[in-house]
């Protein structure tokens, strides 16, 4: 029960992260991204989109740490407030790419496929140093990411 529960988040998020992008706050956020004066002079109201941006983020990321307690049935402070955990979506998303929906996907992905069969069984004391050295080598010779949307 649990897999249908992750897919169907799954879905609904990246469902509702394109529909988002293409909506009035989504093409407001871009425009922020891109030139935050430029849309400040357009008329974009940038305390308010940026709140909004904060907002949706707090909602996913809380319906996404929902489902892990349910899942895991237990929330250890040590386990879910220390650092690998907490950057850990931050890496696989700059990883993967920022701008496209496609990117954090496929980073988290090829990460988490990486650090299962190669980091883990080659390095197990050393695997997080690993990650930080695929992340700078991504930012150094793809700066957005493998998927490399802009």
């Amino acid at each position: 029960p649990n897999y249908y529960v992750a897919w169907f988040l799954l879905v609904s998020v990246v469902w509702a992260t394109r529909w988002l992008m293409t909506a009035r706050v989504g093409l407001a956020l871009a425009a922020i991204r891109e030139r935050e004066l430029a849309a400040a002079s357009l008329g974009v109201d940038l305390g308010l989109y940026k709140g909004r941006a904060l907002l949706m983020s707090a909602f996913f990321t809380g319906l996404g740490g929902a489902f892990y307690a349910h899942l895991i049935h237990f929330l250890n402070p040590n386990e879910v407030f220390n650092l690998s955990l907490s950057a850990m979506p931050l890496v696989m998303s700059m990883f993967g790419g920022l701008t496209t929906i496609s990117g954090p996907l496929i980073g988290a992905l090829t990460l988490y496929l990486l650090d299962a069969f190669v980091f883990q069984p080659l390095f197990p004391f050393s695997h997080q140093m690993l990650y930080g050295i695929a992340l700078i080598g991504v930012l150094l010779f793809m700066p957005h990411g493998l998927t490399g949307g802009r």
